[in-house]
């Protein structure tokens, strides 16, 4: 083999930096990796652009919506419409409608939409009984208390008629807590169904 093969043979196996190519010791390679990865976890809990309030450990948009705050109205309906479901919709059904010789219609009805709330929140305290005339449906009827106290807080009272007045079309200011309060105030004792020629004789703002 001649002296010029030997040479070429020793410049292509052992590269030199002036041929572009350098090594690193591997600690350095372990030392580089190692702040990689420190640096990706810092970023990932300091840094401004991710927050764990819109990320984990929420899975999708909707359940991260229901955490986030309602205003008022949207917190009562919510309530309102499962006391709903679990009081009243046996009778008014789901939809609002009543059913005919049991419970008048609450879609739609005049005694609902009132511009007060004084006269619906008597109702459901203690009843209701006579010739009632509701969204064009006459029928007489006994309707007794249902909002019995320790079994539906004043709280969730006020939820369902909120939820009742804002639903199948209806809109009416929402009730309020400070609203049942005042109504449970005024009726003092009272536990004898209002008759419906009674109950019409009162304002329709709470006192």
């Amino acid at each position: 083999m001649t002296k010029d093969v030997k040479n070429i043979l020793h410049d292509d196996s052992e590269p030199t930096a002036g041929s572009g190519v350098v090594y690193l010791p591997m600690w350095i390679v372990g030392l580089l990796g190692f702040l990689l990865y420190w640096g990706c976890n810092y970023v990932d809990d300091r840094g401004g652009s991710f927050n764990e309030l819109v990320y984990a450990p929420y899975r999708s948009t909707n359940q991260l919506a229901s955490f986030l705050p309602t205003d008022e109205t949207t917190a009562q309906l919510k309530v309102g419409k499962l006391k709903y479901e679990q009081f009243c919709a046996p009778c008014h059904q789901s939809s609002g409608g009543g059913e005919t010789g049991k419970a008048p219609p609450l879609a739609g009805s005049e005694w609902v939409t009132a511009e007060g709330p004084n006269r619906i929140i008597r109702i459901p305290i203690v009843g209701l009984k006579g010739l009632i005339k509701a969204a064009g449906k006459e029928m007489d009827l006994s309707m007794a208390s249902v909002a019995v106290a320790g079994v539906v807080s004043d709280e969730e009272l006020a939820a369902v008629l909120t939820y009742i007045r804002n639903s199948w079309g209806n809109k009416a200011p929402r009730v309020t807590l400070e609203h049942v309060q005042g109504v449970r105030k005024d009726l003092k004792d009272r536990t004898d169904q209002y008759t419906v020629e009674e109950i019409l004789k009162l304002p329709v703002q709470v006192p």
